[in-house]
């Protein structure tokens, strides 16, 4: 699903974060404070586009024949182009399975 960008802008170095404005994603709204996501955390596919088991620190790249499949899906329909997300899911300290989905 689409997403909102307010105003909100946090203060130094951003790690703490900030109060949402109206129109900002959070892990809760599509849009603050009125358009919930369908699940915490964003609307996304269950099937990945592409999976790389990133381990240590470096460069990795995603590759796979769908994501070749989004990106037509994209030009054809541009009204449904939400971009791609990298999903982790952390089973081991410092290592993580990231997907595109």
């Amino acid at each position: 699903n689409s997403w909102g960008e307010g105003t909100s802008d946090a203060p130094g170095e951003e790690g703490r974060g900030t109060a949402p404005t109206s129109g900002d994603a959070t892990w809760v709204h599509r849009r603050f404070p009125t358009e919930n996501w369908n699940s915490p955390g964003g609307d996304f596919l269950a099937s990945p586009s592409a999976i790389v088991d990133v381990g240590e620190t470096g460069r990795y790249t995603w590759t796979d024949p769908d994501m070749i499949l989004d990106v037509e899906h994209w030009l054809q329909n541009p009204d449904e182009d939400f971009g791609w997300i990298l999903v982790s899911d952390e089973v081991a300290n410092k290592s993580a399975s990231g997907r595109i989905a």
